[in-house]
């Protein structure tokens, strides 16, 4: 049974109960043909997700009820409908972690990254939902330099995984970045140093043979103002040859970028720096044929190793208007297939669901570069139409809400995708206001 499926048992083990038959997400009964086709779906959808645990589990005392209030195809958010081990509450007190105030603008902002998509797995991990605290003009920035960076294998992938590019994403710093070419030689390799046994030294770090995957110039796009698009990675490197990661026990991923450029202009790709990082480089500026540098232990760039192998289409998550008090807003799903069955996850959290931080990789459970991004609460059916479909939710008219938080995800069946069979969108955070 896979890691995902241990922490997540109890929590998804009462979700397939919903979705075999324990709770069901009903549509209008205008629409019993839809109300059906998305009943069925939900069972398809549940089975994927449920395969790992045991059918004792769904007699789980969770219980999941939203109701069918004749709106069209809409999923309402209403006070008392939903119910945890047989107490009515109110939504509010189930999905939403902000305080409630009387004054708050209402809003709708996504986050994260659709998957399967060109940047692939991401390290660190945190930075699929969240921008790093600095920005590093190593590798691409600084001329005439050699430079290694140390990851620790919790952050990635833990079965085998194909890489096919090497991304940087800029910094969400508004600063000027123009067009340049690089000349770059770029290594992966093995190391059993970790993040906080590395050495200043390159040649001790590497541990047995490591592969050249790229050795040419890159060109570098300008990008003018910063970059304020968590999922945008504007600095690709595509390998020469595939490269297949293989996790080993007591070893960590380490990659080596020799830069002979003559002059190179300043820029800042993204970064994380603080003791929790999981990762540390060695660099040595004004020679690239150093044998030694200076040690910056728990720092990490912010990078992607793309694998663009599948030619699955990537669910997009957007939002029409906004969850004002009063009225209705929807949450959209693009990039579908006709025939598809998806669910909306509604989620009080997005960074923390039971035992793990989100987001949570879920490589793992069969989906390379794909991350669960809000805690899996409660999951509503979506019809699609033409390739897309969307959920409306109704704000009640209650003043006291303004301030409430929630967040979404989308998940869509595909068999072709990946091993867990599932697609994974964006994701997005509604505030409740005016």
């Amino acid at each position: 049974m896979s890691r995902l499926c241990h922490a997540a048992r109890e929590v998804l083990g009462a979700l397939c109960g919903a979705w075999f038959g324990a709770a069901r997400i009903a549509l209008t009964p205008r629409f019993p043909e839809a109300a059906s086709q998305v009943d069925d779906s939900s069972r398809v959808l549940g089975a994927r997700l449920c395969k790992c645990f045991p059918r004792k589990l769904y007699a789980s005392p969770f219980h999941v009820s939203l109701s069918n209030r004749p709106l069209d195809k809409s999923v309402m958010i209403r006070t008392a409908e939903l119910s945890f081990s047989g107490v009515a509450t109110g939504v509010a007190a189930v999905l939403f972690s902000a305080t409630m105030v009387s004054a708050q603008t209402a809003s709708y902002t996504t986050f994260g990254a659709s998957c399967p998509n060109n940047v692939g797995h991401i390290v660190p991990n945190v930075a699929a939902v969240t921008w790093g605290n600095t920005g590093n003009a190593w590798t691409l920035g600084t001329a005439n330099q050699r430079w290694q960076q140390e990851i620790d294998a919790v952050e990635m992938p833990n079965r085998p995984y194909q890489m096919t590019s090497l991304q940087w994403r800029e910094d969400n710093v508004n600063r000027t970045n123009p067009a340049q070419t690089l000349q770059l030689k770029i290594l992966f390799g093995m190391t059993t140093m970790s993040s906080s046994t590395m050495t200043g030294t390159f040649a001790t770090n590497a541990t047995g043979a490591q592969t050249v995957v790229f050795d040419g110039p890159m060109s570098l796009p300008a990008v003018p103002g910063g970059n304020f698009d968590l999922g945008k990675f504007h600095y690709v490197a595509k390998l020469k040859a595939p490269y297949l990661y293989i996790p080993r026990t007591g070893e960590n991923f380490l990659i080596e970028i020799i830069n002979t450029t003559a002059t190179a202009v300043p820029r800042y790709p993204d970064a994380f720096s603080g003791t929790s990082t999981m990762g540390t480089r060695v660099y040595a500026s004004g020679n690239s044929a150093a044998t030694s540098g200076t040690l910056g232990k728990n720092h990490m760039m912010v990078l992607g190793f793309g694998n663009t192998s599948s030619s699955t289409p990537a669910p997009v998550l957007s939002a029409t208007g906004t969850p004002k008090i009063g009225t209705q807003f929807s949450v959209d799903c693009s990039g579908l297939t006709a025939t598809t069955a998806a669910g909306l996850i509604l989620g009080a959290s997005k960074t923390a669901w039971g035992a793990f931080n989100l987001p949570l990789d879920l490589t793992g459970a069969g989906a390379p570069g794909c991350y669960l991004l809000v805690s899996f609460d409660v999951v509503a059916g979506l019809p699609i139409v033409a390739g897309s479909g969307k959920v409306t939710i109704t704000i009640p008219n209650q003043p006291i809400l303004a301030g409430l938080v929630f967040h979404n995800q989308f998940f869509v069946l595909d068999a072709a995708a990946n091993a867990m069979k599932l697609t994974w969108s964006n994701a997005g955070t509604a505030t409740i206001g005016n």
